[in-house]
């Protein structure tokens, strides 16, 4: 994910960034808006599995041997590095209490940054079991907050240097 305020590679880069999302083989990521629009527009596509996420949340169940994961992708603002509103946290907490009793494990991805995602941690608290920040604000590979002590929470680098993957 990259800010809205900062410029995407160049469009021939984008064959080479649709390449490397499937080597990821992932069964459920998530694209920005204009990194979606970029990979269309430079690569005539996106890659499998990866989602689309804009006004609304996107919710995946990913099976395990373990039983099913779910996956709920939060929504962007109206700029894609802005707080969420209350509206967009209320739609997430529906979404994930939607899929709360069909799966084991409950994920919410979230593009809010820091600050909004502190703010919408104890609001998830009893819904969510972890909760995968991007954005602007501090990486971490793990923490627990104190607003929501039963969710996992980590950041990866706001730069888009890392990606965060569950085995």
């Amino acid at each position: 994910q990259s800010a809205s305020n900062e410029t995407l590679p160049p469009l021939d880069e984008a064959k080479r960034s649709l390449a490397a999302h499937m080597l990821l083989s992932v069964d459920a990521g998530f694209l920005s808006p204009r990194a979606a629009e970029w990979l269309k527009k430079g690569a005539k596509t996106t890659p499998p599995g990866f989602f689309p996420v804009s006004k609304q949340p996107v919710s995946q169940t990913v099976i395990t041997p373990a039983g099913a994961v779910g996956i709920v992708f939060f929504p962007y603002g109206a700029e894609e590095d802005a707080r969420p509103t209350s509206e967009q946290m209320r739609m997430a907490l529906e979404a994930g209490k939607a899929l709360q009793e069909k799966v084991v494990l409950l994920l919410g991805v979230s593009p809010w940054g820091y600050e909004g995602e502190k703010a919408f941690l104890g609001q998830g608290q009893g819904v969510f079991h972890c909760l995968l920040g991007a954005g602007q604000g501090f990486p971490f590979a793990q923490a627990v907050s104190p607003e929501a002590p039963a969710i996992l929470w980590s950041r990866p680098d706001s730069k888009g240097r890392a990606v965060t993957q569950i085995d």
